[in-house]
Order: C-alpha cells, then structure tokens, then sequence
C-alpha cells in the first residue's frame, strides 16, 4: 500500500517512526496527546538500560550513501525480531541505538562529502533525551562539535519562536 500511495501518507517526521516502533511493541498502541507513544518508548528503553548497561547493538545499518536513515528498514528489522519473541524493552533500546547509529553514520558520510566539523541536533526527536544523550556521546567521540538546544526547545515551540523573531524583524527595519 505504501508503494503505491494507498492510505499512505510519506513523512519526513521522526515522530511516526517512534509512534510506529511503540505500537509495534505494544508499548502505546494510541496516544491520547502528542509524543505519548514516543515517551513511553523512551522509559522502556531507558529501564532496559539501567538494568543491561552492557548490551550491544546488533542491528544492521540503515544508511544510503548520501546519508539518507532508511527508517522503514530500521521498524521492519525491530518487527521481526519482535515476532521472534525478543523483548520488547531490549527492542525499545536496540532501536535507540541503532537509529543513534545511522545518525552517526550519516554525519560521517555527510563530513567526507562536505567537511562538515559541527553538528546540530534539532528537531522534535531531539527532545528524546535517551537519543540526544547516546548521539552527542557519540558524535563528539568521532570529533564532531555537537551542538544542542538549551534556551529553546528543539520542536515547534523553537520553529514559533523563530517565526515570531522573523516577523519582529519585519517591523524594526
């Protein structure tokens, strides 16, 4: 159905991902607000963490050449292994990894291409703070300078105030 654009919608969203990997797991099958489904991912993985610190991530990389995250291959993957039977906290944290991973990669691929030195993480995924803490540990272990939101929020409250500064100028020149 995707494949043919049958009730089915492309998104660049992190989010779906999320909400998609939660439901599949049976974490949070429906969310009530937004992020819902995302969170609870996030504190399964996060108890599975605190409990196996010492797990490795054996999940196949997902990442095109030019440094494209193929998020459907990375849902597929944590499905099957799923309806094998793995658990369901130990995928929530395995997914974590993996897509910190294919982040990694694709800044690696991106800094051959562009001698790109710094990297920005933004976006509403980025208020995942399992995600952020894996990916910046790790990004600045391959010599990137990794840069984070402090002062305003990474999702659409960052992208208002924006918007807001941009009409403001607007009207002061």
């Amino acid at each position: 159905m995707a494949d043919k654009g049958l009730n089915a919608v492309k998104s660049t969203s992190m989010g779906r991902v999320f909400d998609a990997v939660s439901a599949i797991l049976g974490i949070r099958k429906a969310s009530t607000f937004e992020g819902e489904a995302s969170t609870a991912l996030m504190y399964a993985a996060e108890l599975f963490e605190r409990i196996h610190s010492d797990i490795e991530c054996k999940l196949t990389s997902h990442v095109s050449e030019d440094g494209i995250i193929d998020t459907t291959a990375l849902a597929g993957e944590i499905a099957e292994r799923f309806l094998r039977g793995e658990d369901r906290g130990k995928l929530s944290y395995l997914f974590h990894k993996a897509l910190m991973q294919d982040i990694c990669t694709a800044c690696e691929r991106l800094r051959e291409r562009y001698a790109l030195q710094t990297i920005a993480l933004s976006g509403g995924v980025f208020q995942n703070r399992l995600l952020v803490r894996l990916t910046k540990s790790s990004l600045e272990a391959k010599g990137f300078k990794v840069l984070i939101h402090s002062l305003i929020p990474p999702n659409d409250g960052g992208i208002a105030l924006g918007q807001a500064a941009y009409k403001w100028r607007d009207h002061t020149n």
